[in-house]
């Protein structure tokens, strides 16, 4: 048995050391890692080391990373070109209108935390128009101990494409300090993060500032003022980052249309039956109305038949 795994393996009961940790010289301990690479075979579990040939050539640039990886799908999708989707939990409809149409158009391999709101977004649109997609976890690949346990469903449908990935042993239940951890593991991964909303303190700032000292390229979406659930961003854009100023960023709009958040206000006024001018006029202005029904209808969104829209 690999006496470099198994000292890998027996460095900590619960996370791999770094790369540069690992040079510095760990005890050897044989039954523990025994135990963790035969529950690893048993579930289908893959685990690579640092000095192995098919560990992710982007990860050994910087020895801050783990020296051991556990993971279930393709580990090749690491070295490609990656965009790590980063933002809150609580979602509204410019997260979703923003991210649906970038991943519609976007051919990187998308890179998330599986958490909820803008992380599962991410990965669940991915996973609809068939890109490659990298899920992070803040803890072990058991199924036991996945967080959160509701979006497993998402890691097992990743897994089978994608790539579903831990720095942590199997079996390690996820902890606070995890998450920050598991974010840096993220932004190591990708070539690029795009934070999407972000609240002044939350774990998306972590994961800005982070991709800052790392000297990667950090996209903010612009938010106003008055939000300040999306006062984050702001402060994103005043340490460097750079302010994502259309959707064309991530490439041509790709098989669908998107509505704007206009548009989508206006679709639901007509699937309530404000469906011809003078009921829409209620709670739109004229000539901005008559604009995004116009390309509502070139978009085959809706259709326009004896001044009723359907």
């Amino acid at each position: 048995m690999n006496p470099i795994l198994i000292s890998i393996l027996n460095s900590t009961n619960e996370m791999t050391p770094s790369i540069e940790k690992f040079e510095q010289g760990l005890p050897l301990k044989y039954d523990h890692a025994v135990d963790i690479i035969s529950y690893c075979e048993e579930n289908r579990i893959k685990i690579v080391t640092f000095l192995d040939e098919n560990y992710p050539k982007k990860l050994l640039n910087d020895k801050t990373n783990p020296s051991l990886i556990f993971y279930k799908g393709r580990l090749d999708l690491i070295d490609t070109k990656c965009l790590g989707v980063v933002g809150s939990r609580a979602i509204d409809e410019y997260v979703v209108y923003q991210v649906k149409s970038a991943i519609n158009r976007s051919d990187n391999t998308i890179v998330s935390g599986l958490a909820y709101g803008t992380d599962i977004l991410a990965h669940s649109e991915a996973l609809k128009h068939d890109k490659d997609c990298i899920g992070v976890l803040p803890c072990g690949l058991n199924p036991e101990v996945f967080y959160p346990k509701t979006n497993y469903k998402y890691s097992y449908q990743i897994e089978e494409k994608g790539l579903v990935i831990s720095m942590f042993l199997p079996n390690c239940k996820p902890k606070p300090y995890f998450f920050v951890l598991r974010n840096k593991f993220l932004v190591a991964i990708s070539d690029t993060i795009w934070i999407v909303k972000a609240s002044v303190g939350s774990g998306t700032m972590t994961t800005a500032n982070y991709t800052l000292e790392s000297k990667k390229l950090l996209i903010v979406s612009p938010a106003s003022l008055r939000e300040t659930e999306y006062l984050g961003n702001l402060e994103c854009i005043a340490k460097g980052g750079e302010i994502l100023t259309s959707l064309d960023y991530f490439g041509e709009e790709k098989m669908q249309f998107i509505p704007s958040i206009k548009q989508s206000r206006i679709l639901e006024d007509i699937k309530q039956g404000y469906n011809t001018i003078d009921l829409l006029m209620d709670n739109h202005e004229y000539i901005i109305l008559l604009e995004e029904l116009e390309q509502l209808v070139e978009a085959g969104v809706v259709t326009f038949h004896a001044g009723v829209y359907n």
